[in-house]
């Protein structure tokens, strides 16, 4: 009787709350008379949900890409949008607090406003997306997720995807974070400390273009410029990831179907929905696939049948930290005392006090709050003028590798590396973005009071690294250095690269070409899912050796250096090398940064470069033998701690749905982990933190394979589903052909369709 009473109260609620989570699924075949169009617009959707849009030109293509958007992933863009502009807190309360602050110091959406220069065109075709939204928004049921965060829908605006954009084009800065911790170990060590993060020394070097072939006007030998005197100040807080991905094309002299083979998979942070949204679309006489970021109406990878593009982070370093002597409102500058400029923000806070916050700014930007106060931070996309949705805009309709470059130009942010094709046949690849042309060097926490440690202009594009149809056949980009030493503004470009993941696609494809092998798109496949990490060939016969012991050396007996799932020395390795890291300096340096600088990959590249050049004797500040128990205690660490444990056992690709995985009553429905391989060293790239648990964190999110050949079996797909809906058959519907190797063909048949008309009858 009473498990009959129970059920009896708790099924209607139970029964409401999932008619409430229904009756916001979308109906992708209802027809809707929609105002704003000019003609009809028909979107058919895939099997898996992927929408191909027709329409009569563009405006109606970019008011119908909105519309889509949203349709899939309102709550997502929102929360973009809120992230964007600082606004989380009021409706997630305080834990979003500090993320809040960030983005009211930094003053993004200011910054998106007052530098906001887009053409006629563009700002035509942000309208038409914007009211797309907006469109959606007004006339659906809004998810689920407004209903637990006890929220409105804000209408959209241009200039909240500017935002966005601004947003994310920042996020993947992550040099200056590195800086501080530069500094930290500089105050601890001298400048002997400065070694331990020297992005000087790379293992398993590789340079996307190589010094011969560098166009003639951008090849010289540069000028070394000594690090300059390191001020100190702040203390590192948790580092932000690379957002590390992968893209490379080769020349139809080497493919089966004798055209470019161009391929790309964007790492980013693991979010359900997926961060990437594919689309296709054709207007007139205009077609363009690719992946998109819903909140912005341009592709990260894409084509237009004449030419295709894919993209990674370029990882230069566009942001400089200054510490600045202070008394009271005035900061010290080239010898005078100058006042600081302040402004006042309110940060609503769901169920608690509005925070009302003054910031304070320097002649090199905004002092960063809780950096001690004294900490200013200056990035070049700051102040420069904004035109770069225009540069993304045009790759719709460029014609030729030539049209395109010419609308890279455009792009002042992010900064990226490029690589190409063209239905002509050429490949090619672009550095973009606007870069700091210094005459210093900008590694570090650097003196505020010096004016000779700011820069003054910016690289040209035109001597921004490119290369066109190089000798050798193919172009590989995977946040690796982009030049050699021979670039004639090296040290300006600066930069923390890791070069392992483009070495290791170069020597597959080579080993093909070599071969006399055709590449095909499954050849492309497989490199994209190689597990095989460099990294862990050439260091564990090197640890072996200095411990000497028998349990290690039967751990890896036999271990073919593959992060697959299946693995148990796979699982040894990487446990293995988190303790060391964690414990090599842990006794010399501040607790913060010993808990942040593992996750430094820097830092990381430094002592796998030791091992592989001194075995034990690298560091100053500690022994060999105090290294080497060191070493020894790791690994049986490693083996307590892996319990016979496979890779995939400990290492699981984990996804979250905020606000919903947070939910109690869920039970983590709405949440995606699986086990997964793959490490930070393998071309499958699944990074987790060094500093916690061995979960990934940031994966592939996209993958896309386009053969200009052989168009029709060119594939894509992403990480876990085009819906943000929980209840959608297309919210998980990726994952584990994803995960397996399964992607989609970009040319699937069509299964549904429905239609936005005018409301012209």
């Amino acid at each position: 009787m009473n498990w009959v009473f129970i059920i009896g109260i708790s099924l209607p609620p139970i029964l409401v709350l999932f008619h409430a989570l229904y009756r916001t699924l979308p109906d992708y075949n209802e027809i809707k008379f929609i105002s704003g169009v000019y003609d009809d617009i028909s979107i058919t959707r895939s099997a898996k949900g992927i929408p191909e849009i027709s329409a009569e030109n563009l405006e109606d293509f970019f008011f119908a890409f909105g519309y889509i958007h949203a349709q899939d992933r309102l709550w997502q863009m929102d929360l973009l949008r809120r992230t964007s502009q600082g606004t989380l807190s009021e409706i997630l309360g305080e834990p979003a607090l500090e993320k809040d602050i960030f983005a009211r110091n930094l003053r993004f959406y200011n910054k998106s406003e007052e530098l906001f220069s887009l053409s006629s065109k563009a700002q035509l075709y942000l309208k038409r997306y914007s009211e797309g939204i907006n469109s959606y928004a007004d006339t659906n049921y809004l998810p689920i997720e407004y209903f637990f965060t006890w929220s409105k829908f804000k209408r959209w605006s241009p200039l909240d995807t500017l935002t966005i954009w601004r947003y994310m084009s920042f996020i993947i800065c992550v040099n200056w974070q590195q800086d501080v911790m530069r500094s930290e170990l500089y105050e601890i060590f001298g400048d002997q400390g400065f070694m331990v993060m020297d992005e000087g020394k790379v293992f398993d070097e590789y340079f996307t273009v190589q010094g011969n072939e560098l166009p003639k006007d951008i090849y010289k030998v540069h000028k070394m410029f000594w690090r300059n005197d390191m001020s100190t100040g702040g203390k590192s807080e948790d580092i932000g990831f690379v957002e590390s991905s992968n893209a490379w094309v080769i020349s139809g002299d080497f493919t089966a179907s004798g055209k470019p083979l161009l391929a790309n998979d964007p790492h980013l942070t693991n979010t359900v929905p997926s961060l990437l949204y594919l689309v296709k679309a054709q207007w007139g006489n205009g077609k363009v696939l690719g992946g998109s970021i819903p909140g912005l109406p341009g592709f990260l990878f894409g084509s237009n049948h004449k030419v295709s593009w894919g993209v990674t982070s370029l990882l230069s370093d566009t942001v400089d930290l200054y510490s600045h002597t202070i008394s009271g409102t005035k900061y010290l500058y080239n010898g005078k005392w100058e006042e600081l400029g302040s402004f006042k923000e309110d940060i609503y806070i769901k169920n608690s006090d509005t925070k009302r916050l003054t910031f304070y700014t320097t002649n090199s930007g905004p002092i960063l709050y809780g950096k001690e106060g004294n900490i200013s931070l200056r990035w070049a996309a700051n102040e420069i003028l904004d035109t770069s949705l225009d540069g993304f805009i045009g790759l719709f309709e460029v014609e030729n590798v030539r049209s395109l470059r010419v609308s890279l130009e455009k792009i002042v942010m992010p900064q990226l590396n490029v690589v190409f094709a063209s239905k002509e046949g050429d490949i090619g690849y672009q550095a973009v973005g606007k870069h700091p042309l210094r005459d210093y060097n900008g590694l570090g926490v650097l003196k505020g009071s010096d004016p000779n440690n700011r820069w003054k202009e910016y690289i040209k594009y035109e001597e921004l690294p490119y290369t066109i149809n190089p000798e050798k056949g193919y172009i590989v980009t995977a946040n690796n250095r982009p030049v050699t030493h021979m670039y004639k503004h090296f040290n300006s470009f600066g930069g923390e690269h890791f070069d392992g993941r483009a070495k290791r696609i170069s020597v597959l494809i080579d080993s093909l070409i070599d071969s006399k092998q055709k590449i095909t798109i499954k050849h492309i496949k497989d490199i994209m899912y190689d597990e095989f990490s460099n990294l862990a060939k050439i260091l564990t016969p090197i640890w072996l050796n200095l411990i000497q012991d028998q349990d290690a050396n039967s751990a890896f007996k036999k271990w073919d250096f593959k992060m697959s799932k299946n693995s148990y020395p796979a699982a040894i390795f990487s446990i293995w090398f988190q303790n060391f890291t964690s414990e090599f300096l842990k006794d010399k340096i501040r607790s913060n940064l010993s808990r942040n600088l593992p996750n430094s990959f820097v830092y990381r590249n430094y002592l796998a470069q030791g091992f592989y050049k001194e075995n034990c004797a690298f560091c100053p500040y500690v022994s060999e033998s105090k290294c080497i128990s060191l070493l020894k205690n790791s690994f049986y660490y490693a083996l307590s701690t892996a319990k016979g444990r496979s890779w995939g056992e400990i290492h699981k690709n984990v996804f979250k749905n905020i606000p919903l995985s947070y939910v109690t009553w869920f039970y983590g429905y709405f949440d995606i982990e699986y086990p997964s391989g793959g490490s930070d060293t393998t071309v499958n790239a699944k990074l987790f933190a060094w500093n916690g648990d061995f979960n990934s964190i940031f994966s592939p999110q996209g993958r896309f394979i386009f053969d200009f050949g052989n168009v029709q079996e060119s594939l894509w797909g992403i990480s876990t589903g085009q819906s943000g809906n929980g209840l959608s058959s297309h919210y998980r519907d990726f994952v584990f052909d994803f995960e397996e190797g399964y992607l989609e063909d970009i040319y699937s048949k069509q299964k549904t369709e429905g239609k936005l008309l005018s409301t012209k009858k």
